[in-house]
């Protein structure tokens, strides 16, 4: 049986049974396991296609799972499958769970069901597969999307009321909880058709794996170059970096001494992204630079942390690093 790698769109083929004599048991099992598992997961999504019952694949793991026993067996299962057959998960009426969050003053997400998903500035909600999304309304428009890697952060500019803030207009905040997973990624590329004047940009850590998350929704996720469920979903030119910098905390005042340590994991992702993203903005390629010129790198509250002086620790540190934001996006808008 054969599947396609959704990252790199070769074929994967299982034999079985095979010629007893040209390998160990051992290795026989492993190609047993292996097969078991797809044809569990295969029997699964035709299941749920036959009954039209929505399923995640969260709920596939536990359906067996001491056959599976990690979720990334099957979520890789699932994914090879999918990009197999040349459809999306939803034909296979497979839904994302629900990981990232959406905060907004005007925002409302009206589903299918009929039902309404309100937010504010400081009370985000989980966003919603797109298949369950009917349409998107913002009452005053949408001037910005942010999309703010941490959920720590995004909750810290929640209850800083980042939005708001004068200056800045109607404003969307996302977060992806880190990568960001399928859900968020067709959320934000909705709203940006939706919405076609207003600016998205997004703010990371100054580390490789930022410019790595920056990448995943600029030009999609490289793990999913196959994947028909990523198509089209890409920002390009659409995404602006906020922030954070290596090169312009020495303008904030922030020691290159308080930087964290590169550690050699980062060096070398680094170093794959340089040789490996051709299409990455020279800006990045000189910040991944410094970065290993350095070998230090920088986390969003080092913003935050560096700037604070007197009062109240944590209320100063959430206004300078909404004053960092606020400042940059006006220059954008």
């Amino acid at each position: 049986m054969s599947t396609m790698n959704r990252k790199t769109g070769q074929q994967q083929t299982l034999r079985f049974p095979d010629d007893p004599l040209s390998f160990h048991a051992a290795d026989r099992d492993t190609v047993a396991l292996k097969m078991a598992r797809l044809m569990r997961v295969a029997s699964l999504l035709y299941e749920a296609v036959l009954t039209g019952t929505a399923t995640t694949k969260r709920d596939i793991f536990y359906k067996d799972a001491k056959l599976f026993k990690e979720q990334r067996v099957v979520d890789k299962i699932i994914d090879d499958m999918v990009a197999s057959a040349g459809l999306k998960r939803a034909d296979f009426h497979v839904c994302a769970s629900a990981k990232g969050l959406v905060a907004s003053r005007s925002l409302r997400i009206h589903l299918h069901s009929g039902e309404e998903l309100s937010m504010s500035s400081g009370l985000a909600v989980l966003i919603p597969p797109a298949e369950r999304i009917h349409r998107i309304e913002a009452v005053n428009g949408v001037s910005f999307v942010l999309i703010v890697e941490k959920d720590a952060v995004f909750n810290t500019l929640c209850g800083a009321r980042l939005l708001e803030e004068t200056g800045i207009g109607t404003g969307v905040m996302i977060t992806g909880k880190g990568y960001p997973d399928l859900a968020t990624v067709q959320f934000v590329s909705r709203l940006g058709q939706d919405y076609p004047d207003a600016i998205i940009c997004a703010l990371v850590d100054g580390d490789p794996h930022g410019i790595e998350i920056l990448s995943t929704y600029t030009f999609g996720s490289q793990a999913s170059s196959f994947s028909h469920d990523h198509m089209s979903l890409s920002l390009r030119n659409r995404l602006k970096w906020l922030g954070v910098r290596i090169s312009e905390l020495h303008d904030l005042g922030i020691s290159y001494n308080s930087l964290l340590p590169l550690k050699e994991r980062d060096a070398v992702k680094a170093m794959a992204m340089l040789r490996n993203r051709p299409d990455m903005p020279e800006t990045w390629r000189r910040e991944l630079c410094v970065m290993l010129h350095l070998n230090k790198k920088a986390e969003i509250e080092i913003v935050q942390g560096e700037w604070i002086d007197e009062g109240d620790v944590e209320d100063v540190g959430k206004n300078r690093l909404v004053s960092y934001i606020v400042e940059r996006l006006k220059r954008e808008l």
